[in-house]
């Protein structure tokens, strides 16, 4: 199991995700090609174990806001509730991708108690902000 960077041929997997109901609640309806091969301040990275099983989509601090963002992160509705996101928050914070240092940010509806359960077993912090959950990492 390894990470690497989405390429389009991903787009056909991943928009058949948007498939589950929970998914393209939350993250959906998915995005196109273009969007999800941005470069290069907003990567989006597979971490792909035989096949798929999550995708991270981020967005780089510019200079301006102080942090970065998670963005998405999507599990194969297959795979889920396997520590899977976890593991890929893990990854992140601990540098295994190659992305800048720096501090991590997620912003996460009040209701996605999927999001919240996850982000609360990792965050340094949590606090209401526009009328999302933002969880400081």
């Amino acid at each position: 199991m390894g990470w690497r960077r989405f390429v389009p041929a991903d787009l056909g997997w991943y928009a058949g995700w948007f498939q589950d109901p929970e998914l393209h609640r939350w993250l959906g309806p998915v995005a196109d090609v273009e969007w999800l091969t941005r470069e290069p301040h907003e990567p989006v990275w597979v971490l792909d174990d035989a096949g798929a099983a999550v995708v991270l989509e981020l967005t780089l601090d510019d200079g301006t806001h102080g942090f970065h963002g998670i963005i998405g992160l999507s599990v194969a509705p297959h795979r889920r509730r396997r520590g899977l996101g976890r593991r890929a928050v893990s990854d992140l914070l601990g540098g295994v991708l190659e992305v800048p240092p720096g501090a991590w940010v997620a912003f996460v509806e009040p209701a996605n108690t999927a999001a919240r359960t996850l982000f609360r077993g990792i965050a340094a912090s949590e606090r209401m902000d526009a009328g999302m959950i933002r969880f400081d990492f």
